[in-house]
């Protein structure tokens, strides 16, 4: 809390304490308004300074609560004990000044309590426990301030004359309508705080969630408070930790997988579905060309970097495309195209991946119905596609080297593509591996 509003609380503490001083205790009164307020003043100065250096020292909200409620109460007590030491006050006024500290110390410590910043700790109140205890504690502040002026009046009823009982009565109202202003201006104050910290928590971690909502998952839930609504929050916390991580698991299968994960594909992961669907898409399969050679007479380490560049460039240009790189077979690459210009981009992509290379490579591209769905057992497990349309885009990859060409495609992908791509491209009857008869191949 700011030193300025520390040291306006009180001097409000000091004005109220010095009227109900003077108000309900004959004693006090002599002294007069200001001989009391400075006797106040005088403790309070000090005892501000030494109450934030006490307070700064501790990270508890409850320590912090008690030294500003004993602040409070020592104040008083300091004030009384001297009055009674020094102006020969009887020990009665001495108590009221001490139980005026005490009631207003409570309320002080509270506000003081709501002014300041949260501290969290693992001991959490619930949130009607603390309603409770407020509850009774101005149930408790209320009776006492009650039980105070109704003596006090029973006193002056007994010393009262006839004939000045109107000018008692008017006392007696004014007395009881500054008291309870006082006692629910503080409560007023108390309960604005404790909304306000309530509604900006609430609406924090409203706008927290909302976020996590459009998947932003790298916020927190902000605490507020040790009650419910932190255990909400922490809760809520841990459930964004989880979601964070299933994020990263699901990001991590899809650059296994090559393509990204839908919902459909993670449920039928977690339950061991391995259902599939048929769908037309475009078949491209490369590989390189001598690779087993290379592997024996190249440097491991240049080879494998050289390697992983190839596919980083292949992953690239599949990704501009918007194919789905299924799997990487060694130095071979599956990858597929959906949509009605399927062929098309896959054309597109083979052609880049041939000028891009840092290897000679041989791409094979078919297009037809395949079978896609989750293929090994319920231990081990991977997303692909198969069927004869991958098996002749595989084939096709092979007819390079007899072809002594980079691309090789059948005679229905061509039908799917620009007939004006075609001008340049040779064609011929071959007879493929697995298959029976001759197909009709283009190729460049």
């Amino acid at each position: 809390m700011p030193l300025f509003r520390d040291f306006l609380y009180h001097i409000i503490f000091a004005l109220i304490l010095t009227f109900y001083s003077v108000q309900v205790c004959p004693h006090v009164s002599k002294l007069g308004m200001i001989i009391t307020a400075i006797s106040f003043t005088a403790v309070i100065l000090p005892m501000i300074y030494l109450r934030r250096y006490l307070v700064n020292k501790f990270d508890s909200d409850q320590i912090k609560f008690s030294i500003t409620f004993f602040h409070f109460i020592t104040i008083g007590i300091i004030t009384g004990l001297y009055n009674y030491s020094f102006r020969e006050f009887p020990i009665e006024s001495t108590f009221k000044i001490i139980t005026g500290a005490i009631i207003l110390g409570v309320l002080n410590s509270t506000i003081f309590q709501l002014e300041s910043p949260q501290i969290f700790s693992k001991n959490k109140r619930s949130f009607l426990d603390k309603i409770l205890a407020f509850a009774i504690l101005n149930f408790t502040t209320i009776s006492i301030v009650w039980i105070l002026l109704v003596v006090e009046d029973i006193n002056i009823f007994n010393a009262v004359e006839n004939g000045s009982m109107i000018d008692l009565r008017y006392s007696i109202v004014i007395e009881s309508i500054f008291v309870w202003l006082v006692l629910l201006s503080y409560l007023f104050r108390i309960v604005t705080l404790y909304r306000s910290r309530l509604k900006t928590g609430i609406e924090h971690q409203l706008n927290a969630m909302k976020q996590v909502r459009n998947d932003n998952l790298e916020i927190d839930i902000p605490l507020f408070s040790n009650d419910e609504f932190a255990t909400i929050g922490e809760e809520v916390n841990e459930m964004i930790l989880r979601l964070r991580e299933g994020k990263k698991i699901k990001e991590g299968f899809e650059k296994i997988a090559g393509e990204k994960v839908s919902d459909e594909i993670v449920q039928k992961i977690t339950n061991d579905d391995f259902s599939s669907e048929k769908k037309n898409v475009a078949v491209l399969f490369s590989d390189i060309v001598g690779f087993t050679k290379m592997c024996q007479t190249s440097e491991p380490n240049k080879f494998v970097k050289s390697l992983n560049d190839h596919f980083e460039d292949i992953v690239k240009e599949v990704n501009l495309q918007k194919g789905h790189l299924n799997k990487f077979i060694g130095d071979a690459v599956l990858v597929y195209f959906e949509g009605d210009d399927a062929c098309k981009r896959a054309y597109e992509t083979a052609i880049n991946m041939v000028k891009g290379s840092n290897f000679k490579i041989g791409i094979g591209l078919h297009y037809g119905e395949v079978l896609a769905g989750l293929i090994g057992s319920s231990k081990r497990m991977e997303y692909t596609i198969i069927g004869s349309t991958v098996n002749l885009a595989a084939r096709l990859e092979s007819e390079t080297r007899n072809l002594e060409a980079s691309i090789v495609f059948s005679e229905k992908f061509a039908k799917q593509i620009d007939p004006k791509k075609l001008k340049n491209i040779s064609s011929c009857r071959t007879k493929v591996k697995g298959f029976d008869e001759e197909i009709q191949v283009f190729y460049s």
